[in-house]
C-alpha cells in the first residue's frame, strides 16, 4: 500500500488528493464493535478493534485479520480523529446537490440530514489525481442509503482514497455498484454489488465505548484492485452549447430548445447549415471526456427525458457535421450547469441555466 497523507493535511489542500492517515488506510474493513462477512470477498486487511472474534461465513479474506489486536486498535482510535476532522473540513463547496443522474466535478458536497439515492448512477467527472468528499448529516443526523447506486469516475479510481463518504450516521447499499471510502458514524451494511473503496464504521465511538458494525453478504470489497484497466470514458445523453457563445462559469447558456441554433454559434465548420437549424441541443450520447464526441443518433433531434438534475453536465462543441440521418460534434469542453428550472422536453421550454464550473478543456 502506498504511502498516504493524514486528513488533516487535505483540510489545508484538497486540490493534492484526499487520504486517510497509513494505519486506517492498511484496513479494507475496519469495525469497533462487529464484522459479519458472508459469502464475500474482501480484498485487504479486516480488523475489528473490538476483542472479536470476527464472522466469517463464507467470506474470502485476502489480507489480515486482526481481531482486538494492537493494530486494529490503533487504526480504530486513528479512524476517530480522521472521522472527527471530516466532519468540519474541508470546508463545503456545494450543498444539497441532488446525487441521482448527476455529473460532478472534484469538490467537497455537504447534506444536511440523510441521502437516499435509488436506481441510478453517479458520474465522477476528473482525473485520477482529483478528490471528491460527500458529507452526510452536517446538521446531526444523516444516513447514507442506496439502492442500486452506481457510482463511476471518467478517470478510474486509484488508491489514495480521492472519494471520501462521511455519514453522521450509518451507511447502507444494496445491489450497488459503488466507488468511495465510507466513513460512517454508525453501521455500515453493503449487500451484494461491490464497493470500490474502504468501509471504516463507528466514527462516534470511543476507544473505550468502540461502536459501528461492518455487515457483508455476497458482495465484493477491494480498496485498491490491482490491474486495473484504464478506465474508459462513458458514452451518455447530454445536452451541447457552443463554444462561441460566453460559456465561462457565470454565464448563462442555452442547452435546448427550438432557438438552440441561433444561440449557440460555433467557431467550426458547420455542414450543411439546415442541420444546425434544426438541432435542439440534445445528444443521444456522447464521450464524456474533452477532446471525445458527442452524436445525435438517429435525426437532428430525439427527446431528451423528461425531467433533468438541478446540476447537469453540458458539452460545449465547435462543430455540428451530419452523416446521413445522423449529426455529431467534437467536445471542447465540458462545464457543469445550474439549471433555472424552466426547462422542459417540448422544445417550447428553452433549457438555460448559469455555467458553475469548467470540468475539463481539450489541449491545443
Amino acid at each position: 500500500m502506498k504511502p498516504v497523507r493524514t486528513i488533516l493535511a487535505v483540510a489545508l489542500s484538497l486540490a493534492c488528493g484526499v487520504a486517510l492517515a497509513q494505519d486506517v488506510a492498511d484496513f479494507t474493513v475496519l469495525a469497533g464493535k462487529a464484522v459479519t462477512c458472508t459469502d464475500s470477498s474482501v480484498k485487504g486487511d479486516v480488523g475489528l478493534a473490538n476483542a472479536g472474534p470476527i464472522t466469517n461465513t463464507g467470506c474470502t479474506i485476502t489480507g489480515a485479520i486482526e481481531e482486538g489486536t494492537v493494530a486494529a486498535q490503533t487504526a480504530y482510535a486513528t479512524f476517530l480523529g480522521d472521522y472527527a476532522s471530516l466532519e468540519y473540513q474541508p470546508p463545503c463547496d456545494f450543498y444539497n446537490v441532488p446525487l441521482a443522474g448527476a455529473f460532478l466535478p472534484p469538490g467537497v458536497y455537504c447534506y444536511d440530514a440523510a441521502v437516499t439515492v435509488t436506481g441510478s448512477t453517479l458520474t465522477l467527472v476528473g482525473s485520477a489525481t482529483d478528490s471528491w468528499v460527500f458529507r452526510i448529516g452536517t446538521l446531526g443526523t444523516g444516513a447514507l442509503t442506496g439502492t442500486n447506486f452506481n457510482v463511476v469516475m471518467t478517470g478510474g479510481a486509484t488508491c489514495d482514497n480521492d472519494v471520501l463518504w462521511w455519514t453522521a450516521e450509518a451507511a447502507t447499499l444494496t445491489d450497488s455498484a459503488f466507488t468511495g471510502s465510507i466513513l460512517a458514524g454508525a453501521d455500515i451494511t453493503v449487500t451484494r454489488g461491490s464497493l470500490a473503496g474502504q468501509v471504516l464504521a463507528g466514527g462516534t465511538g470511543t476507544t473505550t465505548v468502540r461502536t459501528g458494525a461492518v455487515t457483508l453478504t455476497n458482495t465484493v470489497v477491494d480498496f485498491c484492485p490491482t490491474n486495473a484497466p484504464p478506465p474508459v470514458p462513458p458514452l451518455l445523453p447530454v445536452f451541447v452549447i457552443g463554444d462561441v457563445e460566453p460559456h465561462a462559469v457565470g454565464n448563462a447558456v442555452n442547452f435546448w430548445g427550438a432557438q438552440w441554433w441561433k444561440n449557440n454559434i460555433m467557431s467550426g465548420i458547420v455542414s450543411p447549415g439546415a442541420s444546425r437549424a434544426s438541432f435542439k441541443g440534445f445528444a443521444t450520447r456522447a464521450e464524456l471526456v474533452c477532446g471525445g464526441f458527442w452524436e445525435s443518433v438517429p435525426g437532428n433531434s430525439p427527446p431528451p427525458p423528461a425531467t433533468i438534475p438541478a446540476e447537469i453536465a453540458v458539452v460545449v462543441t465547435s462543430t455540428v457535421v451530419k452523416n446521413g440521418p445522423n449529426l455529431s460534434g467534437n467536445i471542447a469542453q465540458i462545464v457543469v450547469v445550474s439549471q433555472d428550472g424552466g426547462y422542459g422536453p417540448n422544445p417550447g421550454h428553452a433549457g438555460n441555466g448559469l455555467v458553475t464550473s469548467v470540468i475539463c478543456t481539450q489541449p491545443q
